[in-house]
């Protein structure tokens, strides 16, 4: 499962979110399909992930991707590092 979050953080004149899931090559599928993956953000080894402008991340959407707050992509991520079930 591939989730992409609502932060819409402004970057220049574009509202920015995530996009990340507990697979990384099915993370990198998607973000292929919608033309970011030259955009994967590797800096931190434990939230790898792309960041998206909000029209990205409808597409995502669109092709299968699961909406989640912020919060919600948070515990995904803490519970993929500690090895636990998403609940």
């Amino acid at each position: 499962m591939v989730y992409v979050d609502n932060t819409r953080r402004r970057f220049q004149a574009m509202l920015m979110s995530h996009l990340w899931s507990p697979s990384e090559a099915e993370m990198d599928d998607l973000a292929e399909r919608i033309g970011v993956r030259k955009w994967k953000q590797t800096y931190r080894r434990d939230f790898i992930h792309y960041d998206i402008c909000e029209s990205k991340r409808l597409q995502a959407i669109d092709l299968g991707a699961a909406p989640v707050s912020v919060k919600r992509l948070v515990i995904l991520v803490m519970q993929h590092h500690s090895g636990t079930s998403p609940t």
